[in-house]
């Protein structure tokens, strides 16, 4: 009996975790969506006056990185590829990863690997 047991409970524990693994990447989908949303459809344009007010290095960093009447986008949808270490300094055990990341602060940001 326990042997049936075992063996019935092997695969409905393999299902019910890919299950819960289907609802998690939903549940991601959904906030990515969510996240995604909050650009509007026309963001801000940048002007230099709106940096009057900071140091002088920082209006100096602001006006070389960022043209006069470029988009403000408010989100921000990064995709990388590379590897994550998971050992040690000595081994770092690395793995292929491909991941996306969503900015949209304040509002939240997601980094799915």
């Amino acid at each position: 009996m326990l042997m049936y047991f075992l063996l019935l409970s092997i695969p409905l524990a393999g299902f019910l975790f890919y299950v819960w693994r289907l609802v998690d990447h939903r549940a991601d989908r959904m906030a990515i969506r969510r996240l995604l949303a909050r650009q509007p459809a026309l963001p801000a344009r940048f002007d230099p006056a709106m940096i009057a007010d900071l140091p002088e290095p920082a209006r100096r960093y602001f006006l070389y990185t960022i043209e006069p009447g470029a988009p403000l986008y408010r989100v921000a949808q990064i995709n990388m590829t590379g590897q994550f270490g998971l050992g040690t300094k000595a081994d770092p055990g690395y793995f292929d990863m491909t991941a996306t990341q969503i900015l949209a602060l304040p509002a939240g940001f997601i980094w799915k690997m």
